[in-house]
């Protein structure tokens, strides 16, 4: 696994840093480099749809190394991803970039980065350019490994990664330790769907950690201006259109909670975000970055990010539709109701709505 996790952050690194011409850290047989999909549309949206500044994005993947580290690594530069570990249930790889602003995942499974690359994208291309603040999370660049070699056939690399914003940059920033340790993330989706871990014998055959990967819940209800729950509902009901016209089901709602100003008595900024997060920036430039950069409470105690992610999933591929028959041949006896991944869209997209008022019900009205 370590082999792997190496082989994929140099890979990256090399696609996406235009990194200096280096030697093989592997043997020949082992090299693999991945390709940019439709690099020219990533780079429009990165630079005029979202602001991203070109040179700031490739340098997040490396570190030109100092004098004298060649020999070490028969290279002058270090790939600046780190694995970050188990974010969820997919089995997917997840690595971050050292400066927090960018997270890699791994597509493993066939009919998603089908889906999104021969289905999905163009359409999700028009969508963020007619909706720049929309929080569908910001997929800022796809690689793929062509053709084949050993590496790719053991299974030592990834073939497919995403990559996208990271809602938790600032953290690394956070000077004060009992803030840092409050921030907390949130995978959000509708709960009343039929989990058989869950549902199945009163989930005694599933562990507690498998579980809880399952649905998220939060500790508390969202009070925030009303200004601020009407600007998230307009949004959200015009990406979950979208995904819903796309056939997409069992996306999330990823939300982070960070201390707010009211946890920072001693800082004498008036700024909502977090010291040193240059997100703010944004933010002044189009206010409907508001709940992408930070939201705070009404007391000024929490500080909330949210983004729709994992919208890979569409019912109409073999795989979704050979569930959809399970469960539906299943439930002609056990009548459990559709699972989240076999759900209508229209459907989802409803009772995803509805978590959401909930899940909001506590705003300032």
């Amino acid at each position: 696994m370590r082999t792997r996790t190496r082989n994929i952050c140099t890979a990256v690194a090399r696609a996406v840093g235009d990194v200096p011409e280096a030697e093989p850290i592997f043997p020949p047989i082992f090299n693999f480099d991945y390709s940019r999909y439709r690099s020219s549309d990533f780079h429009t949206l990165r630079h005029e749809v979202w602001a991203i500044e070109e040179h700031d994005y490739s340098t997040s993947f490396y570190q030109i190394m100092p004098d004298g580290s060649r020999s070490r690594r028969s290279r002058d530069w270090e790939a600046e991803l780190i694995p970050v570990g188990d974010l969820g249930y997919s089995g997917s790889t997840f690595l971050m970039t050292r400066n927090g602003k960018y997270i890699v995942k791994s597509l493993d499974r066939r009919f998603e980065y089908r889906f999104f690359m021969h289905e999905l994208f163009r359409p999700y291309v028009d969508h963020m350019t007619a909706y720049p603040g929309s929080l569908l999370v910001r997929v800022t660049d796809m690689l793929y490994v062509p053709g084949s070699n050993l590496n790719r056939l053991l299974g030592l690399s990834a073939t497919h990664l995403v990559i996208m914003e990271n809602l938790l940059h600032g953290k690394e920033k956070e000077e004060n330790e009992n803030a840092r340790a409050q921030w907390s993330t949130y995978d959000l989706k509708p709960d009343n769907y039929f989990f058989p871990e869950r549902d199945i014998a009163g989930g005694s055959l599933s562990s507690e950690n498998v579980k809880n990967k399952l649905v998220d819940q939060m500790p508390s209800r969202l009070r925030v201006s009303a200004q601020m729950k009407d600007q998230l509902f307009t949004i959200l009901n015009a990406d979950t259109e979208f995904l819903a016209n796309s056939n997409v089901v069992d996306y999330s709602l990823f939300l982070v909670r960070l201390p707010g100003p009211g946890q920072h008595p001693k800082s004498q900024s008036s700024t909502k975000f977090p010291p040193g997060d240059d997100t703010q920036l944004a933010a002044k430039r189009n206010d409907t970055e508001t709940w992408r950069n930070g939201v705070p409470s009404i007391d000024g105690k929490w500080i909330y990010r949210i983004v729709i992610i994992d919208f890979f999933w569409a019912r109409h591929m073999l795989q979704p539709r050979i569930l959809s028959g399970l469960v539906k041949t299943f439930n002609i006896y056990a009548k459990k109701g559709p699972m989240s991944i076999t759900a209508d869209p229209i459907e989802y997209r409803r009772r995803f709505m509805d978590m959401v008022h909930k899940l909001m019900s506590g705003s300032d009205a």
